[in-house]
């Protein structure tokens, strides 16, 4: 659970579940958000240092920076309950035809890359080795 816990995240969506309870009027209170090129970043560095005491983010996205850092040995990653399960990417494009078909020919492109063995290659490389399961079983 989230309440009672120093955190900080970016301006962003992580589900439905997750979004209700960070926007919720107390959690608020305890939550640093951070904007900028390097928001995700500095945070990692702000943990690091002991100013905050986690950051919320994607898995891969989070294992990236630990490996920039070179400190992936150092952290760890916890699935939260309120989470479901993982995704796959969003695409944001504009709301008219040429969206609508770009987003449908993506999604159609994605689905068959999912499927393919270097794709969850590449994806379970930024993730920690309890992870990969996870990705095999959403993948399959």
């Amino acid at each position: 659970s989230l309440v009672g816990s120093e955190m900080c995240i970016r301006d962003s969506s992580y589900s439905v579940g997750l979004d209700k309870i960070i926007h919720a009027e107390q959690v608020q209170q305890q939550i640093y958000v951070r904007y900028g090129p390097k928001h995700l970043l500095n945070l990692f560095k702000m943990m690091m240092s002991g100013r905050i005491q986690m950051v919320l983010g994607y898995p891969d996205e989070l294992m990236y920076l630990a490996d920039e850092l070179q400190i992936r040995d150092k952290i760890i990653l916890l699935k939260l309950h309120e989470v479901g399960d993982i995704s796959k990417g969003y695409i944001g494009c504009a709301r008219n035809n040429w969206g609508e078909t770009v987003i449908r020919d993506l999604d159609k492109a994605l689905k068959a890359l999912h499927k393919e063995d270097v794709y969850r290659k590449i994806l379970k490389s930024w993730l920690k080795k309890d992870l990969t399961h996870q990705v095999d079983l959403y993948l399959h």
